[in-house]
C-alpha cells in the first residue's frame, strides 16, 4: 500500500502540480522573474516525527535578493541547472521519453515543490505547499519575531562567528544563531529581523533544526506568479494547517474521497478498512 501511495503522488504531481510545467525548459511558463540573488545561502534542515520516531533531512536554499527572498529547495536549482546542460534539440518535443528523462533527473537531486517567497517591498509572504496530491498556496502579512538577543559571540558556523537569540514563535520556542559579519536580516524558513544572516536555528523541543552548510554565489533567478495560478488552490494559513495534519494522518482515505486511490475489498468485492499508515508529519508552526 506504501507503495502505491507513493506511485499515485507521483503521477499526481505530473498532472496537477505541474499542469502547465514545459518539460523542454524545465520550467512553469506562468512564473515570471522578479529578482536575481546576489548570495545563496545552503540549508541543510531535519525534522523529526516524535511519533514515528523518524527523522527526514532535506537540502534547502535561501535565495536574497534585492526585492525578493526565497526559499526553496536546493535540489530544485541542481535539477534546473542539469536540465539546462541538455541540448535542447534532446528535450524537444515534448514527448513521453522527454518527460521520464524531466523525472529521472529530477528525482536525483531529491526535489521538493513547496517554497515561500517574501516580499521585502511590500512585506507580505507567500507559502506554496504540495500535499494530498494537490498545490496549495496562501499569503500573509510577513510576520513579527520579537526576538532576545544575547550580545555575545557563542559559535562560528561556516567560518562566521556568531551571536544567538530566541523568540517565542506560533507555538514554538526557537533559538537562532546570526552572524553580523553577513548583514541581511533573513533566514531559512520565515525567519527575519535580526542585524545579521541567521545560519542556525532550531527548536528547544529538538525537533526542527536548519545549520548552514555553504554560501554561493549562483545568481538565481528568483520567480513567482504574478497572477492567481492555474490548478493551485488558495488557502489560508490556519486551514492549511488543518488540512496538512488531517492528510498526514489519513493520506490513504483522502486519496479515495478525491477519487485517486480505490478502496481496497477482500476476494468477494466486500471493503476491507483503509490501512492507516501515518505520514512523517511535525509542522514548523502549531498555531
Amino acid at each position: 500500500m506504501k507503495h502505491i501511495l507513493l506511485f499515485i503522488l507521483l503521477i499526481a504531481v505530473a498532472l496537477n502540480g505541474h499542469a502547465k510545467f514545459s518539460y523542454v525548459y524545465g520550467k512553469d511558463p506562468d512564473m515570471t522573474p522578479v529578482d536575481t540573488s546576489y548570495i545563496d545561502v545552503i540549508f541543510n534542515y531535519e525534522v523529526t516525527d516524535t511519533i514515528l520516531k523518524k527523522t527526514r533531512s532535506f537540502k534547502d536554499v535561501v535565495l536574497i535578493g534585492d526585492s525578493h527572498i526565497k526559499y526553496m529547495s536546493w535540489g530544485v536549482i541542481l535539477a534546473d541547472s542539469a536540465w539546462s546542460s541538455i541540448p535542447l534539440n534532446e528535450r524537444m518535443p515534448e514527448t513521453e521519453a522527454v518527460k521520464k528523462r524531466w523525472f529521472q533527473v529530477s528525482s536525483k537531486f531529491k526535489t521538493n515543490c513547496d517554497y515561500i517567497i517574501i516580499d521585502i517591498n511590500n512585506k507580505n509572504l507567500y507559502d506554496k505547499k504540495f500535499y494530498s496530491a494537490t498545490s496549495y498556496y496562501y499569503e500573509e502579512a510577513l510576520p513579527e519575531f520579537e526576538w532576545r538577543v544575547n550580545d555575545e559571540i557563542s559559535d562560528t558556523i561556516i567560518g562566521y562567528p556568531c551571536k544567538t537569540a530566541e523568540c517565542y514563535f506560533r507555538g514554538r520556542h526557537w533559538k537562532v544563531w546570526f552572524s553580523e559579519e553577513l548583514p541581511m536580516p533573513y533566514g531559512p524558513w520565515k525567519f527575519h529581523g535580526l542585524p545579521g544572516m541567521i545560519l542556525k536555528a532550531e527548536d528547544i523541543s529538538g525537533a526542527h533544526k536548519f545549520v548552514a552548510e555553504e554560501i554561493v554565489d549562483n545568481k538565481c533567478q528568483i520567480c513567482k506568479y504574478l497572477k492567481e495560478p492555474i490548478n493551485y488552490f488558495r488557502t489560508t494559513r490556519e486551514r492549511d494547517l488543518e488540512e496538512h495534519e488531517d492528510y498526514a494522518k489519513n493520506a490513504a482515505a483522502m486519496l479515495v474521497q478525491m477519487g485517486m486511490l480505490s478502496n481496497p475489498v477482500d476476494k468477494d468485492g466486500n471493503p476491507l478498512p483503509l490501512p492507516n499508515r501515518r505520514l512523517l508529519y511535525n509542522p514548523l508552526e502549531l498555531e
